[in-house]
């Protein structure tokens, strides 16, 4: 087999498996940006659940001051009835009593209802604040696999990009420029096997001449539809790669 070809066949493997960590290397960042996002929604949320209580426990002041000028004014109100001279100021005054009764009881509801909140609160803040913590213990350990397969990665990387340097420089100029072009443009093949007259790269059909060139010239040739290296490798040297 051509001495060229030879090495593009192995640079193509390196290649695939380069463009493979590549991918990796480029997710992995991606994902572990999301746990890092997850765990601050779950903080958020707790932060969230504590906001509204401290909300409804300044609602809760806020009734309880209504009720108490409520009952003052009520008590200010039952001590004019002793100084009213008409009838007409009493029952004015007996009816502003009333409106202020049932004010106080519509208050005392409303407080009693967030009092029954703030209780459930308690209990309910207990799984908020689990939720938070189970997702940064969950985030730690998953990032720290992460950031030690990113690790593995560049080292793994860094020993590809060596090896493919040390194939390319043995390889004709003029191939290695043709190759890298069609490895961009086709998907990262640049060169694939042909088999039963078909590009493996495109599935196209070659012509019969050009099928029996490939396998039996020691030349270098190409796909005429993709552009692709072609090489042909017997069936039993197919069956021992297997």
């Amino acid at each position: 087999m051509n001495a060229d070809l030879e090495r593009l066949i192995q640079l193509q493997k390196l290649d695939e498996e380069i463009l493979r960590k590549t991918r990796l290397l480029e997710s992995l960042p991606s994902e572990i940006k999301h746990l890092n996002v997850e765990v601050e929604t779950a903080r958020n949320g707790l932060k969230a659940f504590d906001a509204q209580v401290e909300a409804d426990k300044k609602a809760k002041r806020d009734l309880e001051r209504e009720v108490e000028v409520a009952k003052d004014q009520i008590a200010k109100d039952k001590g004019k009835l002793t100084a009213v001279k008409t009838n007409v100021e009493y029952r004015a005054i007996l009816k502003e009593l009333e409106n202020f009764d049932k004010k106080i009881r519509a208050l005392e509801d409303r407080e009693l209802e967030i009092m029954e909140k703030l209780e459930g609160a308690q209990n309910a803040r207990k799984a908020v604040e689990e939720n938070a913590k189970e997702a940064e213990k969950r985030a730690k350990v998953v990032v720290a696999e992460k950031e030690s397969a990113i690790g593995e990665l560049k080292k793994r990387m860094d020993v590809l990009l060596a090896d493919r340097a040390s194939l390319v420089s043995g390889i004709s100029g003029s191939i290695i420029s043709s190759y890298e072009k069609t490895l961009k443009a086709r998907d990262g093949v640049g060169v694939t096997r042909i088999k039963d007259m078909i590009c493996s790269g495109c599935n196209q059909m070659v012509p019969p001449q050009l099928y029996y060139q490939i396998k039996s010239s020691d030349e270098i040739y190409k796909c005429p539809h993709c552009s692709r290296y072609l090489y042909f490798q017997p069936e039993e040297a197919e069956s021992r790669v297997e």
